[in-house]
């Protein structure tokens, strides 16, 4: 017969064995959730039949629709653009943000469309789940006018990558209609656009970016025009470039 001391120890045990089984089966169940039912995501606006114009500001601002259960800690968002109704991806527009967003105001690029429709991104990479879902909002498709005259742009013409004497580098060339240009701002990102980084300073409309020699895989540019009134336009991502 087990005395007092005993029976405690083993009470406190068995607890304890039961709280951790308990724990392993709600972390397993909230892992198959977010598995099998990752959140929604509606588009609230731009709403169906909106006409917007290059160079003005928009809000683009949706809901996410989840299960109580679901642990979005470490999860992010991204926004991309399709002209043609979800056929293809024409850009991405945002860089990762917070799973915790639900707008952002957007300058309308200059892309001319009738079919323009909102691709949203959501993923999570790390917690208890992992899973990359795109929500085409096919049912807010939307236009973009013709630009208006005198809007002012700045857009990658051209990304070349070469190889040389000097080691890889790549080439790249800019358009602007932007005027009182102080400086552009040359910005690299390694990630497809959800972070980027400053690499250089110029005052003119081209610059080669050498590649150093640790750095391989996938890389996006885009360029940002500062004025003298410390105002600024950013261009669009430029298309990726894969360099071994």
């Amino acid at each position: 017969m087990l005395d007092n001391k005993m029976s405690t120890k083993l009470l406190k045990w068995v607890v304890s064995a039961g709280s951790v089984a308990a724990f392993g089966l709600m972390s397993a169940n909230t892992t198959l959730a977010q598995q099998r039912y990752p959140p929604n995501i509606v588009l609230l606006s731009p709403r169906a039949g909106d006409v917007l114009t290059p160079g003005d500001q928009v809000t683009i601002q949706w809901s996410i629709d989840t299960s109580s259960d679901s642990d979005l800690t470490g999860c992010e968002q991204e926004i991309y653009l399709s002209t043609d109704k979800g056929k293809t991806i024409a850009t991405r527009l945002t860089p990762e943000f917070a799973f915790s967003v639900t707008s952002y105001t957007l300058t309308v690029p200059n892309l001319p469309s009738k079919k323009a429709m909102i691709i949203m991104g959501f993923g999570c990479e790390g917690g208890t789940s992992a899973f990359e879902s795109q929500y085409p909002q096919r049912q807010s498709v939307f236009r973009i006018k013709k630009a208006p005259a005198g809007l002012e742009d700045v857009k990658v013409a051209s990304a070349r990558a070469t190889t040389g004497s000097s080691g890889r580098e790549v080439n790249l060339k800019w358009e602007s209609s932007v005027g009182n240009v102080d400086h552009f701002e040359v910005q690299m990102s390694s990630d497809r656009g959800a972070h980027f980084q400053t690499v250089y300073i110029a005052s003119g409309q081209s610059y080669t970016w050498r590649v150093p020699e640790e750095l391989t895989g996938e890389f996006t540019f885009r360029i940002i025009a500062h004025k003298g009134d410390g105002t600024s336009i950013a261009s669009l991502m430029a298309p990726v470039l894969g360099l071994e």
